[in-house]
């Protein structure tokens, strides 16, 4: 069935032009044959090493990082869903990071990962401070 998939999105995929394939879908429909928190991580871990200009088409394929921090919290992979806030905020916006951010804080803290709290609220608080010096340079202008 998997490999169905894969011949079906390669297909889709084929620019009719030049005959270039887009790999991007047959990639995500391989994704989707991992296990929920490997997927996740994968995705996690090709969002850091992609071009900032590029994740909003990494994520179209892959699912919103917002839903893959739920999914990885929901098959409790914490770690995982903390590889996820950078895209969450770069995609969506200050507030809903920290609202991601929240939940992993609470999955961390209902698993004992201490580590991981502590650098969940650093991170809050950057992002907070970032978000007000924003809006101080926006109302100056």
């Amino acid at each position: 069935a998997a490999a169905a998939a894969a011949a079906a999105a390669a297909a889709a995929a084929a620019d009719k032009g030049t005959g270039a394939i887009d790999t991007l879908p047959l990639v995500a429909s391989l994704l989707r044959c991992l296990r929920v928190s490997e997927r996740c991580r994968v995705i996690a871990s090709c969002a850091h090493k992609t071009e900032p200009c590029r994740l909003a088409r990494l994520f179209s394929a892959c699912g919103s990082p917002v839903s893959l921090v739920a999914e990885s919290l929901a098959c409790g992979d914490v770690d995982g869903a903390a590889l996820l806030l950078m895209p969450v905020l770069l995609l969506l916006s200050p507030a809903a990071c920290v609202a991601a951010a929240e939940a992993v804080e609470a999955a961390a803290a209902a698993g004992g990962h201490r580590k991981l709290m502590m650098q969940l609220q650093r991170f809050k608080t950057r992002i907070s401070e970032e978000g007000q010096l924003d809006t101080r340079l926006t109302e100056t202008r």
